[in-house]
């Protein structure tokens, strides 16, 4: 097994599978796992991004899954099938991360040392996240605890730049759209949410609206690399909207 690729994908256990699993993803399973080292995830906690408002039917749809991954011919002997809830690690991490940071910025230490400290825990948590990536692959859709490491030390090293032009440079131009964000961050995140439920729960001529959207608007621009990247600066300008107005009203939601 130690000289096979190793692989990690999964599913979220969002409903009943369908021929669109089969021949998309469970096919390639099949052969995969001749062929690699698999880990195939059941990702519980990613099927929440849309269904966190109602949980009930959670339960069994991962139990359903399963089923059918066993029914199609997934073998537990030549891949390890697991449950994303039950790796707790995964979210113990980027709790302790930013609850590290917090910890870290609410010290007497001055600006220059807080970043100087952000940016050298970010660079060894990106080269962490590197050397960790061939046991278990950098994959945001599964959150793995590659991406973890990785990310938070992108986001160590961002923050500790932003935090050095703004509050050590004194650079304030062009910071209100981001401000907007910043000041009402939890309620920004939850409208993320609400807004891109909707997107992928509503369907238009046998497809999920956000897909109708991109094909319609978004895929006839050219590159594909640009339509793609103008599709999500609409969604991150349709969240900023209703933050603006919250912000312009002086409304910051608080825990």
């Amino acid at each position: 097994m130690a000289d096979k690729p190793r692989i990690l994908s999964g599913m979220r256990p969002t409903g009943p599978l369908h021929v669109g699993h089969l021949e998309g993803a469970l096919e390639n399973y099949l052969r995969l796992q001749d062929e690699c080292d698999c880990f195939f995830m059941v990702a519980d906690w990613h099927a929440l991004t849309t269904g966190w408002v109602d949980v009930s039917g959670m339960r069994q749809n991962v139990l359903g899954m399963v089923a059918d991954w066993l029914a199609v011919g997934l073998d537990p002997a030549k891949a390890v099938i697991f449950r994303q809830s039950k790796v707790l690690q995964h979210a113990e991490l980027s709790t302790l991360l930013g609850m590290l940071t917090a910890s870290w910025l609410r010290t007497n230490r001055t600006l220059q040392r807080k970043c100087a400290g952000m940016l050298g825990a970010g660079l060894v948590l990106i080269l962490l996240g590197q050397l960790w990536n061939p046991w278990f692959p950098i994959n945001k859709k599964l959150w793995t605890s590659s991406f973890v490491l990785f990310m938070g030390g992108c986001s160590l090293v961002l923050w500790a730049f932003f935090m050095w032009l703004t509050e050590i440079k004194g650079w304030r131009k062009g910071t209100g759209f981001w401000l907007v964000f910043g000041m009402n961050a939890i309620a920004s995140y939850a409208v993320s949410d609400l807004l891109a439920a909707p997107l992928w729960a509503i369907h238009v001529s046998h497809m999920e609206l956000g897909y109708w959207i991109y094909l319609h608007v978004f895929d006839p621009i050219h590159p594909p690399g640009l339509a793609s990247l103008l599709y999500s600066i609409a969604f991150v300008l349709a969240c900023w909207a209703p933050m603006f107005v919250l912000y312009r009203k002086k409304i910051f939601l608080k825990v």
